[in-house]
Formats: structure tokens, sequence, C-alpha cells
């Protein structure tokens, strides 16, 4: 493909800093999503063994 004049003159410092922030960007949402799954399957997990428990101090009755 044919290179404009603006990507041709566009030095490659600029080009290596666009790549570090959007690789950096992805790098937050990745870990962002992960920290909210832990989040979630830890809440599950509490509130399963909660419920089970229960369940447990009911079924002797």
């Amino acid at each position: 493909p044919m290179c404009s004049v603006s990507q041709l003159s566009m030095p490659l410092s600029s080009e290596i800093k666009y790549a570090v922030i959007g690789a950096g960007i992805g790098l937050f949402f990745s870990i962002c999503f992960l920290l909210i799954k832990m989040y979630i399957i830890k809440k599950q997990v509490h509130d399963n063994e909660f419920s089970d428990t229960s369940l447990r101090r009911a079924s002797p009755r």
C-alpha cells in the first residue's frame, strides 16, 4: 500500500509512543476485567458457603 506524506513524516518515536499507550490501555482494561471476575467469583463462593452452612444447620431439625 502507498504511504501518505503524513505517515512518512511521522517519526518512529511517536509510533512507539502510541503503541505503548495502546498497550497500556489494553493492559489496564484486561486487569480491570480480571479483578471484576475475581471479585464476582469470590462473592459467589462466599454466598454459596453462607447458604451451605445455613442449610446444614437447618437439616438436623
